[in-house]
């Protein structure tokens, strides 16, 4: 007669032995069929993309949301004039401050007035070593991603513009 115990065994064992075969199975199929390679690496890509896409609309949400909560709208005009842009600047400066206090929620909406404001300012470089001891890491970083956007784009008008001068 078979004892409970042995029947666990044999069928762990079993399970275990179906498990590792279909391991090997793939993994042999994975390293010689070229076409399975290039399938997984395009659905690794897709995914990738989607959780990319999705993480950076998230963000421009909560960035949105919370600019709309403080009353800013997202195309707010820059004033041309030294006052205007001086006022400008602190309007943002102090409005940044104030929905960083407000907590972690508030840090996209933060970082996009800093960088509305170091945008308007004389020398955002020296400002930019002014405002790293004083906020959080993670707004100075998404205010160095906000930079590096801006630049991206910036370059992308320029290239844009030369293209349609020649």
């Amino acid at each position: 007669m078979v004892s409970t115990r042995e029947l666990l065994y044999g069928s762990l064992t079993a399970s275990a032995l179906v498990a590792v075969g279909y391991l090997i199975y793939f993994d042999q199929r994975r390293q010689r069929d070229p076409e399975f390679r290039k399938e997984i690496r395009r659905k690794r890509l897709r995914a990738e993309k989607k959780y990319n896409l999705s993480k950076d609309k998230s963000k421009s949400i909560a960035v949105a949301e919370a600019l709309k909560a403080a009353g800013l709208s997202e195309d707010e005009p820059v004033p041309h004039t030294p006052e205007g842009r001086e006022k400008y600047f602190l309007k943002h400066l102090q409005l940044g401050e104030e929905l960083m206090m407000r907590g972690e929620s508030y840090f996209p909406a933060a970082a996009a007035c800093f960088f509305r404001g170091l945008k308007v300012h004389g020398n955002p470089m020296q400002m930019m070593m002014m405002l790293q001891p004083a906020v959080p890491e993670p707004v100075f970083n998404m205010i160095m991603e906000l930079l590096a956007e801006d630049m991206k784009a910036t370059e992308a008008k320029g290239k844009d513009a030369a293209d349609i001068d020649q």
